[in-house]
Order: C-alpha cells, then structure tokens, then sequence
C-alpha cells in the first residue's frame, strides 16, 4: 500500500510539474490584461491561446500514457501520432518519422496502445535538444529510436524500466518510465532500451 502511495505521489507530482508552466502563463496572460487593459487584449490573448494550447496537448498525451485511456481498444496509432504531433510542434524541435497507419496498426496485443505511448514520451525525455522520433517492427518487436545531436540516457532510466530500483529511489523524472516498465508487465510485455552512440532504442516485446 505505501508503494502504490508513493508511486501515486510522485505522478501527480510529475504531472503538475509539466503543467504548472503552460497552466501558469495562461494566468499571467489574464493578469497582465488586468494591469494593462483593453490595449493589451491581442497579446494577453495569444499567450493564453498558445499556453491552453500547450496545456491540453500535454493532458491529452498522459491521458493515453498515464490514464484508462491508452487501454481503450478503440485507440489507433494515428492517435498517439496525433496527440505526439501536437505536444512536439509547440516547441519545434524533435519531428515523428513513423507512418501510424502502416505496419504498428497490426499489433493486435490490449494496452499495447498505453505503452506504446508511454515509450515515445520516455524517448521525447531523452532528447533534450532536439532530434527525431522512429518507429517499426522486427518480427514480433517494436522499436522506438530516438535520434538527436546530443541525446541523454540516465542509467537509472534503465533501472526503472525493469523495476530494479527501490521505491524510495524513484523521483519525479524516473517514475513515468518506472510506471512504464511496471504497467507493460502487468499487460504481459516488457519494455527494454538499447542505447548505442548514435542513438536510443526503446523495445516493446511479449
């Protein structure tokens, strides 16, 4: 019971950490139209509009990562491109290089939808700066690569995946792939990484 607590702890705090920002500017914006009126309406609007924006492509990507939703068979890969497409566009700096409707559209497997998601926010994670996001199947395998000038892998990213670290260890940055590895094998798959030096290779297997 105290594991399942400090697990939930530590989501919610990871979720507010990622939209205390987005949440915040639309406040500023509505603050600032306050202190400067009428003659500030334009651009109080486009900050609040960019920060609602950004705000709910984020929700929308743990609603299927993190929530019932990514269980729902109803949900297609060009979903998850889709909410991916909307969360990376608003900084512009890592692009999809996967077709949603080719070959991943096979997988057949209950939840496979909710990890897959999941995998590809754990790749955004390692692109700091920027970079590309792949996606395919070897066989019975899918493949998720991360590919940037200058990416970063934490060994306890590692660690966290196959649940080889103890629960007081985990923080805010490790217990979404923590989660991650502990909900594919509740869904009876398993989530490894293979890094090399050009690139990170997520891998989603039964």
């Amino acid at each position: 019971m105290l594991e399942r607590t400090l697990l939930l702890e530590m989501l919610a705090s990871r979720i507010c950490h990622d939209l205390i920002n987005p949440v915040g500017a639309i406040h500023n914006g509505i603050e600032f139209l306050d202190e400067m009126g009428t003659d500030s309406l334009e651009e109080a609007l486009d900050l609040m509009r960019h920060s609602a924006i950004h705000a709910t492509s984020k929700l929308k990507a743990f609603r299927l990562a993190y929530g019932a939703g990514g269980r729902d068979p109803s949900v297609k890969p060009e979903d998850m491109y889709t909410a991916i497409e909307e969360l990376l566009t608003l900084e512009n700096k890592i692009t999809q290089e996967w077709d949603p409707h080719g070959e991943i559209t096979t997988i057949p497997h209950n939840g496979f939808s909710k990890i897959l998601m999941g995998t590809f926010l754990l790749a955004i994670e390692t692109l700091p700066k920027g970079g590309t996001l792949h996606a395919h199947i070897e066989g019975t395998r899918t493949h998720v690569t991360a590919k940037g000038d200058d990416f970063m892998l934490r060994e306890t990213i590692i660690d966290s995946l196959a649940g080889e670290i103890s629960i007081e260890d985990i923080d805010p940055r490790l217990v979404t792939s923590y989660l991650l590895g502990l909900s594919a094998r509740d869904l009876g798959l398993n989530v490894t990484v293979e890094p090399s030096d050009t690139q990170i290779t997520f891998i989603i297997s039964e």
